[in-house]
């Protein structure tokens, strides 16, 4: 799997209180030729832009799906191998 980092995040309350992470670092990084240009800048922060409408409308995942979920309390809990604690 390939992922990449845009620097800049949203951060989201449980009560859909959101802000911008990062934004500073981010717009240092435009024109920076191992991250972005304007023209990807301005996808990046667009694609942001609407997730940020999502949090807002609290459309899912943003609705309070699964907020409630707890694991059974039956199932064993994992146990790392090979000599790690």
């Amino acid at each position: 799997m390939r992922t990449t980092d845009h620097v800049l995040d949203i951060v989201v309350t449980p009560q859909r209180r959101w802000e911008w992470k990062d934004a500073d670092e981010f717009d240092r990084r435009i024109g920076h030729p191992l991250y972005f240009d304007k023209a990807t800048a301005r996808t990046i922060r667009s694609t942001g832009e609407q997730l940020i409408r999502a949090i807002e409308a609290a459309d899912f995942p943003f609705d309070g799906t699964h907020t409630g979920f707890r694991p059974d309390p039956t199932w064993p809990v994992p146990r790392l191998t090979g000599g790690r604690a």
